[in-house]
């Protein structure tokens, strides 16, 4: 897997677009506000075996969610980024970044359903 060294470049939008959904799903995963960058999610995704743990992690988020165990402050956290205009899959692909997109149609069905587990 080829990991960028920096997140593209081609616009403003194009550069947070891509930070911004990285951040939500470090705060989904709850870390620290400090320690989301883009050399945070590098070191997950850039070794085989952090990227393993990291993408069961996100698959095991529903089971997580069921069980009642995903915080609170993780998801509101995740809620922030997904609230900006410029964080949508349709942004990213305009960017060219594929991966992003996908995880970002990932965050809002991860979060809606999330939400919907909380009202009944």
């Amino acid at each position: 897997m080829y990991i960028y060294i920096r997140p593209p470049t081609h616009t403003y939008i194009c550069t947070h677009s891509v930070l911004d959904v990285t951040d939500a799903l470090l705060a989904l995963k709850g870390e620290p506000k400090e320690q989301r960058s883009w050399k945070a999610i590098r070191k997950i995704l850039g070794k085989d075996e952090s990227r393993e743990e990291f993408i069961t992690y996100l698959k095991g988020l529903k089971q997580i969610i069921d069980a009642g165990q995903l915080p609170d402050k993780n998801v509101l956290e995740a809620r922030e980024y997904l609230a900006l205009e410029h964080v949508r899959a349709d942004v990213m692909l305009k960017c060219g970044s594929t991966a992003a997109a996908a995880f970002c149609d990932f965050l809002i069905n991860i979060v809606a359903y999330e939400a919907s587990q909380k009202c009944c």
